[in-house]
């Protein structure tokens, strides 16, 4: 194998990461991707509800912040659309229960 000068800690960090990735259920996958795609003023008002055919429902406590993440939802999209890949096409919200 050839060294490209890359430190040892960087790709045993890169190594952990892929599996700690591959090793989470599919719940706790969509969830850690919602975190990574949505602005953290949106975690407390939202709860991904459903990851069914490649698309993900996002519950919302009200009709406000439904409104401020459909504006943001090309954004999101985009982001999750990255993070997700190939098992991800749409994203929908609706009004709903989060649990916490």
């Amino acid at each position: 194998m050839k060294n490209d000068g890359t430190p040892i800690k960087d790709i045993t960090g890169k190594i952990i990461k892929e599996i700690a990735e591959k090793n989470l259920t599919k719940k706790e996958r969509v969830e850690d991707a919602w975190q990574k795609a949505a602005e953290k003023r949106f975690w407390p008002h939202t709860q991904p509800a459903s990851f069914i055919r490649k698309r993900l429902v996002v519950n919302v406590d009200s009709s406000g912040w439904l409104y401020e993440l459909t504006m943001s939802k090309w954004k999101i999209t985009s982001k999750l659309s990255k993070i997700l890949k190939d098992d991800f096409r749409e994203l929908q919200f609706r009004i709903g229960k989060i649990e916490r």
